[in-house]
């Protein structure tokens, strides 16, 4: 059975989630065990995880392009000349 890339497995046989990220230009990769040496269950853990991480991911955006909104609004009201 082939493995998707996010599920690794250990020397004792036990399936490990891994994330990968950028920290500034260096690759991370942490990795969060699924405590199963079962391939199915590890599949369905690993998808469940993959569909919390995307949603957060999802949320973490929209939240940084909400600030940089907001940013923008105040950069545009401070560039206004004042009104007496």
């Amino acid at each position: 059975m082939k493995q998707p890339s996010h599920l690794a497995k250990s020397r004792h046989g036990v399936f490990y989630f891994r994330l990968t990220f950028r920290a500034g230009s260096a690759i991370k990769e942490k990795r969060i065990s699924l405590k199963t040496k079962n391939p199915q269950e590890a599949r369905f853990k690993s998808s469940c995880l993959s569909a919390i991480m995307l949603t957060r991911q999802q949320e973490w955006q929209k939240a940084i392009c909400t600030v940089q909104q907001q940013k923008k609004v105040v950069r545009r009201s401070m560039s206004l000349p004042l009104q007496h």
